[in-house]
């Protein structure tokens, strides 16, 4: 079961999409939600003051308006340092079951020679990381789990079902070549016994 979510968040638009995902899966789960946002440490002393306080003034006005208006059980914290290592040591140091970012900002050269944020948390965080692209417009229905049978794709969906997501068929799994995987439900079933 899920108990806490960890939503990473740098004010735009396009971190709303990670909030509002965060705010549908705590509904869902009754979990807990916690916000993140991380003040980049390579600047003045002066400056990340300045930003750790307004950052922790937004995430406060945030956190109220979660608890008031909807109920759900909720905290914040602003870390210091590179946005991808914050995130990730807020997420291993807070103890969250999930941890949600929204769409990366392209940033074409700082893309192809270090990566975005997302894909940098992706590879290394311990904790399962969603992606919150689209906007919300409510619970998830379906999911589709990519799978090369593997101890990583077991624990893909184990994680999926753990959000109250479940696989209904064998035409949800899809192979690691990207197709549909041929096989019956009943067969499917019995080689991915966690999904059902």
């Amino acid at each position: 079961m899920i108990a806490r979510i960890l939503v990473a968040t740098d004010f735009s638009p396009r971190s709303d999409r990670a909030l509002r995902r965060g705010i549908l899966l705590a509904r869902q789960n009754s979990t807990e939600l916690l916000l993140t946002h991380v003040v980049d440490d390579d600047q003045p002393q002066r400056l990340i003051d300045v930003e750790k306080r307004e950052a922790a003034a937004l995430l406060h006005e945030l956190v109220s308006t979660l608890r008031e208006s909807d109920g759900i059980d909720c905290e914040s914290h602003v870390a210091i340092g590179d946005a991808f290592q914050g995130i990730v040591r807020m997420a291993e140091e807070t103890g969250v079951d999930l941890l949600i970012l929204g769409p990366h900002r392209r940033q074409v050269l700082r893309d192809v020679f270090i990566g975005t944020t997302a894909e940098r948390v992706l590879r290394s965080s311990r904790v399962p990381v969603l992606l919150a692209n689209g906007v919300p417009a409510g619970p998830y229905r379906k999911v589709l789990i990519a799978t090369d049978f593997s101890d990583y794709s077991y624990f893909a969906a184990v994680t999926a079902q753990q959000l109250g997501l479940s696989i209904r068929s064998a035409s949800d799994l899809i192979s690691s070549r990207g197709m549909p995987l041929s096989i019956s439900t009943e067969a499917a079933k019995r080689r991915c016994s966690f999904c059902w």
